[in-house]
């Protein structure tokens, strides 16, 4: 840990860079396990990736119609009424 005791020259410092390194190989270490244990996974199971995917694509297709219609709905309320529907009133 050469960055740590490369900080021990303020005592308080090293041991607080210390505990970041910490932090920080612990976080890559798992993001990796992680995406091993995925992998194996799913090499072990093609068909759940099959299923996987095909439930990510549908429920984002149905996230983007509904923002989309949400926004055209909005974009109606908030235009003026044409000269048709003033004359109607």
């Amino acid at each position: 840990q050469p960055l740590a005791v490369a900080a021990e020259i303020i005592p308080c410092v090293g041991d607080c860079i210390g505990a970041g390194i910490g932090i920080v190989a612990t976080l890559i270490g798992l993001f990796l396990s992680l995406v091993v244990i995925g992998i194996a996974w799913v090499a072990n199971r093609p068909i759940i990736l099959g299923v996987a995917v095909g439930g990510t694509a549908l429920v984002g297709l149905l996230v983007f119609n509904g923002f989309r219609r949400k926004s055209v709905r909005s974009r109606n309320l908030d235009m003026p009424p044409e000269k048709n529907e003033l004359e109607l009133e």
